[in-house]
Parts: structure tokens; sequence; C-alpha cells
């Protein structure tokens, strides 16, 4: 068997057999690539944290809020959405531009617009079963561009609101309602 004459840390020599040479060489290597491989997966595991917090910031988070990404911009989202409204002969009361108003006192929001829209007798009809529904009315849709750059429409879903006001005898009218807020909405969309 071939040997090595080898130095240590010290100076001294000594003599390391091919076998055994080899084997250190192997270890060596494989050592190498396992703290390699460990250290990929740790940048893929924070890549994938730094991913996951990103798409947590931007998840919505409000009790008995419906939401939808739109595929346009925050005005042609809101003028489709004011389209599929008035199609429906639903009134539109309302349209504040709330990025407007915070320029207008000097500070800076992302586009953010709120429409108000309706009908009064579909809205007297609740106020008439609990006043206090009419907190809630008219109707409304948020459109705003949240921080990771998507457009979203938000409006309250009617369970929530059902549930807020304590009304039970207009399961029919709140099932109507759903349906024409989540029509309107997936049109304005792009759905």
């Amino acid at each position: 068997m071939k040997s090595l004459n080898c130095v240590n840390g010290s100076g001294k020599s000594f003599r390391l057999s091919t076998r055994a040479f080899v084997i250190m060489f192997m270890v060596a290597i494989l050592t190498t690539l396992v703290a390699t491989e460990e250290l990929a997966l740790a940048h893929d595991i924070d890549e994938q944290s730094t991913i996951a917090a990103t798409q947590q910031k931007c998840d919505v988070r409000a009790k008995g809020l419906t939401t939808l990404e739109s595929d346009f911009d925050v005005v042609e989202t809101v003028s489709r959405l004011e389209t599929e409204i008035t199609n429906r002969s639903l009134g539109i009361f309302a349209i504040i531009d709330h990025a407007d108003n915070a320029a207008s006192v000097g500070m800076e929001l992302r586009p953010t617009t709120l429409i108000l829209f309706g009908s009064p007798a579909v809205g007297t009809v609740l106020m008439q079963s609990e006043q206090t529904i009419g907190i809630d009315l008219p109707l409304k849709y948020l459109v705003w561009e949240d921080s990771c750059g998507k457009v979203r429409i938000g409006y309250n879903s009617t369970k929530f609101l059902k549930k807020r006001h304590k009304i039970k005898d207009r399961d029919q009218v709140f099932e109507n309602i759903a349906n024409v807020l989540d029509a309107i909405a997936q049109a304005a969309a792009g759905f």
C-alpha cells in the first residue's frame, strides 16, 4: 500500500496511506456539499418566507368584506363599476376619491375610490326591518391599489350585514343583493 508524506499544523511530518487520504478527501468533499446544500435550503426558506410575508401583508383581513382582484387599474375598474351599476338601473349617489382628498391636505395615499350606490326601494325595505342598517346603506364598493400593486374591489358581505343588524325577516332580499353585488364586481373586475 502506498503512503504519502504529510506535515501537520505544528510542522511535524507523518505518513498517511493513500486509502486514508482518499477517505479524508471524500469526507471533505461530502462535508462541503452538505454545507452548500444547507445554505441553498436556508436561502430557499428565506426567499419563501419573504414571499409569504409579502402575500400576507397584501391579504385583506377586514371582517365581513368580500374582495376581488381586478384585471384593470383603479380608474378603469371604477369606470367599469359605474357602467355595471347604471346598466342595472341602480343609482350612484356619490363617488369619493380618497387619494384626491388626501392630496388636498398634502398627504399621499395609493389610489382609493369609494362608490356609494343602490336602490332606495330595497334599502327602505331593509331599514323597515332594522333601521340601524342605514349606517351601512347605501351599498358601497371600495376600489384600491394595495401595497403589492394589485387592484382590488371590496364590498360588505350581505351575510355580515344581516348578522350585524340582526335582520331575520329579509333572507330573499339579502340573497338578491348578494347576487347583484357579486355580478357587478365580477364583471367590473374582468371575470
